[in-house]
């Protein structure tokens, strides 16, 4: 800011031209330095207040190196390494981030965990397509369900060794898919929940 006696002053006619900028390019260089200093405090305060610039959809994800327990499943017996499902991933995933992996022994009959986030809306896009319509109920910060439809306009049904459940927001998605063929009780909502918030967390650090 500028008071009036810091500016030049002039003793009538015979006073000798100031020197330097001009009074208005003085005030405007001063007006500009101060609107700089307003805009770099106003992103130090956002910083402050918790609330950083928007992600893109290019900033990097991290996946999780366990989920509820279970290490990665050996890369020969796990999808989402294959060719197949890379290429359907890319494709969804149109040059945003994203990462995926499954979870597991890998032993015939055992527990698996699949996780997939990315930068993009997954609604209804790779295993999330598995979800029935309308199906799904609120469990935490997700919606799970078991009510699933494996085939593209297959019959829907509620299968209780599988369980999806998926979060959606402006800037990030993503879903766990527990298939566990030799449980003896459905497998739990919230056990799906726990997965996806736990790879959910790992993903954004």
């Amino acid at each position: 800011m500028t008071t009036t006696h810091e500016l030049p002053t002039y003793d009538g006619p015979a006073a000798a031209a100031p020197k330097g900028p001009s009074t208005s390019r003085r005030v405007a260089v001063i007006a500009g330095a101060a609107a700089a200093a307003l805009v770099a405090a106003g992103g130090v305060a956002t910083l402050m207040h918790g609330n950083p610039p928007p992600a893109k959809p290019t900033d990097p994800l991290t996946l999780a190196t366990t989920v509820s327990g279970l290490s990665p499943m050996p890369a020969a017996q796990d999808l989402t390494h294959t060719a197949t499902w890379q290429a359907k991933a890319k494709l969804v995933a149109n040059g945003a981030t994203m990462v995926a992996g499954t979870f597991g022994t890998g032993e015939q009959g055992s527990r698996s965990i699949r996780v997939v986030i990315a930068r993009t809306d997954l609604t209804g896009k790779l295993e999330q397509a598995w979800a029935a319509p309308n199906a799904g109920t609120a469990t935490g910060q997700d919606t799970c369900t078991n009510n699933t439809v494996l085939v593209p306009k297959g019959p829907a049904k509620v299968r209780e060794t599988v369980m999806l459940c998926w979060r959606v927001t402006p800037e990030m998605s993503g879903y766990a898919l527990i298939i566990d063929p030799t449980a003896k009780t459905a497998v739990s909502p919230n056990d799906g929940a726990a997965a996806l918030d736990e790879a959910w967390k790992t993903a954004v650090g």
